[in-house]
C-alpha cells in the first residue's frame, strides 16, 4: 500500500506544483477508515479494497485535468456514499466549500466521521434524498457544482440536480460504456442545455475502463 501512496503523489504533481505532507497522510487516514468502516456496512465492493486508490481516489481527482473549477466553489456531491468524489477533492481542494450527500444514516456517519478525523474546513454531511432536498430551504439554485458518480441515468440525475445548481452551475458526472444513448433523451428533453464529454486521462485511470467525465450546464 506504501508504493500506492508514492503513485498517489506522483499522480498529484501532475496537477498540483507542491502537495504538503498533510495531504497524504489525509489519504492514508481516509483509505484506513473505509477498510475499518467496510467491515460493518457497505462502503466498496471487497474486490476493490486493495485498490482504493487506483479505482476510486485518483478517478476522483481526474476531474481537476479535464475541467477549471473556480476557487471557492460550492459544491455538492450527490450519493457520496463512501465519499468518492467529495473527500478526494476537498483534500486536494481544500477551498471547496463541500456538501456531501447521501440518504443512508451508517453511510452518513461515515461521512461525518471522515470529515472530523481529517479535520476538514467547510464541509457538511446532509442525511437526504436528493427529490427531497429540493423542498428544503437554503439548498435551491445555490451550488456552483455536482458532482455525481456512479448512479442513474444522465436524464434522471439533470432532473434532480438542475433546481440545485446555480445559474452558471454545472453537473459533472462520471461514466463508463455507451454514454450516448444517455445523451439522446438528454438532449431531446431539454433544448437549453450545453453537454461536453471528456475521457478521463489514462494519466489517472486504465483506460480499458473507458470512463468518461460528463459536464452539463444550461446555456
Amino acid at each position: 500500500m506504501e508504493n500506492n501512496y508514492k503513485v498517489l503523489e506522483d499522480k498529484l504533481k501532475h496537477l498540483f506544483e507542491t502537495i504538503p505532507n498533510s495531504c497524504i497522510l489525509q489519504f492514508q487516514n481516509y483509505v484506513d477508515l473505509i477498510c475499518e468502516w467496510t467491515k460493518r456496512i457497505n462502503l466498496i465492493s471487497i474486490n476493490d479494497k486493495d485498490r482504493i486508490i487506483e479505482r476510486h481516489i485518483l478517478e476522483s481527482i481526474s476531474v481537476l485535468g479535464s475541467i477549471k473549477i473556480p476557487e471557492k466553489s460550492t459544491c455538492l456531491d450527490l450519493g457520496s456514499g463512501a465519499g468518492f468524489p467529495g473527500i478526494p477533492l476537498k483534500i486536494v481542494r481544500p477551498d471547496f466549500n463541500m456538501t456531501l450527500l447521501d440518504s443512508k444514516r451508517m453511510k452518513c456517519l461515515f461521512l461525518k466521521k471522515v470529515v472530523k478525523t481529517l479535520e476538514l474546513p467547510s464541509t457538511d454531511v446532509v442525511c437526504e434524498r436528493v427529490e427531497m432536498l429540493q423542498e428544503k430551504s437554503g439548498f435551491n439554485a445555490c451550488f456552483d457544482l455536482l458532482f455525481i458518480r456512479g448512479i442513474s441515468g444522465l436524464y434522471q440525475l439533470w432532473k434532480w440536480a438542475s433546481p440545485l445548481l446555480k445559474k452558471d452551475g454545472k453537473m459533472v458526472v462520471w461514466k463508463g460504456g455507451d454514454i450516448e444513448k444517455e445523451i439522446k433523451p438528454l438532449r431531446s428533453k431539454y433544448s437549453d442545455i450545453n453537454i461536453e464529454v471528456f475521457p478521463v486521462s489514462p494519466y489517472f485511470v486504465n483506460p480499458s475502463l473507458n470512463r468518461k467525465i460528463v459536464v452539463v450546464a444550461p446555456i
